[in-house]
């Protein structure tokens, strides 16, 4: 909560730092405490659960301190705390969209496990690498997402419309730059990626192709993505959440089952191009509608 106080006001830098504590105290408390290094008994997996919950505090104590010392424009009092149900209903237009976006890639991969695993282990291990590789990739497409928030925040707020138009048109081509690199990289060094991982001769022959298929997307998914976040700070949660499941579940997961099943899975990632192009089609109808009546 604190370190979203942080990222509300534009502050980012500080936000980022108290991620970064609880991380790094988590990194090198657990093999202390798992192994018994620095003359300490070794607790094994106790050992890293206690460096997890170390790291948590560590991470808590420092937001709160920088929203003491860096915020001057949050203040938390208790003194005369009263719930009002409009300030709730504004949190939950937003916040609830945001619970069932972060939600959904969840959904997304256990359901997807279920549709390959009857098929091929090595689909569902290669999966999980893709995946992984998905989310450092999509690390900055986050970033500016996250900080467009405030920004169209503000500038909504004070009902300056030419900077929320500008936002616009500034973060869709460097979200969409990123995306472009990162689909050159997989479809130039795929093999590479994949050995990251120790990949198998057979999860490579499935894989190297698969990974060049799918990152064809990477555009459309980081358009739909920075557009969502977008719109989240003009109060509108609802085009994010969408955008995500139909990305990521309402359309993926039928047809890739439809696919796998009839024509087999090498043609089964193909589901990608079908999902990302109409999320990215409703991210852009949406956003503009909101523009129009909002900005």
């Amino acid at each position: 909560m604190f370190q979203r106080f942080l990222q509300s006001i534009g502050d980012t830098f500080d936000s980022m730092v108290t991620l970064i504590a609880g991380a790094l105290t988590n990194l090198i408390l657990d093999p202390i405490f798992s192994f018994g290094l620095a003359g300490l008994p070794a607790y094994g997996i106790k050992g890293a659960a206690m460096a997890t919950v170390i790291g948590q505090w560590v991470a808590a104590i420092l937001a709160i301190i920088l929203n003491k010392t860096r915020n001057p424009y949050v203040n938390i009092r208790f003194r005369g705390y009263r719930p009002k149900k409009s300030v709730l209903k504004q949190i939950y237009k937003v916040g609830l969209p945001t619970i069932i976006t972060q939600a959904i890639g969840s959904d997304m991969v256990t359901t997807v496990n279920a549709i390959l695993m009857p098929f091929s282990s090595t689909a569902v291990a290669f999966f999980g690498v893709y995946y992984k590789l998905q989310n450092f990739l999509f690390m900055p497409m986050n970033g500016l997402g996250q900080a467009a928030i405030p920004i169209v925040g503000y500038n909504y707020g004070a009902k300056n419309k030419e900077r929320v138009h500008s936002l616009f048109r500034t973060i869709i081509p460097m979200a969409a730059g990123i995306a472009l690199l990162a689909t050159i990289i997989f479809l130039v060094f795929p093999e590479p990626l994949l050995n990251l991982f120790s990949a198998s001769e057979t999860m490579l022959q499935m894989g190297i192709p698969a990974l060049r298929i799918i990152s064809v997307t990477f555009a459309f998914a980081s358009t739909t993505m920075v557009l969502g976040y977008s719109v989240s700070g003009m109060g509108n949660g609802m085009v994010n959440m969408l955008g995500t499941a139909l990305r990521q579940f309402v359309v993926l997961v039928p047809v890739l089952y439809i696919l796998v099943k009839y024509a087999g899975i090498s043609y089964g990632w193909y589901a990608f191009w079908v999902s990302e192009v109409i999320a990215v089609v409703y991210a852009i109808w949406a956003a503009r509608k909101e523009l129009r009546e909002k900005a």
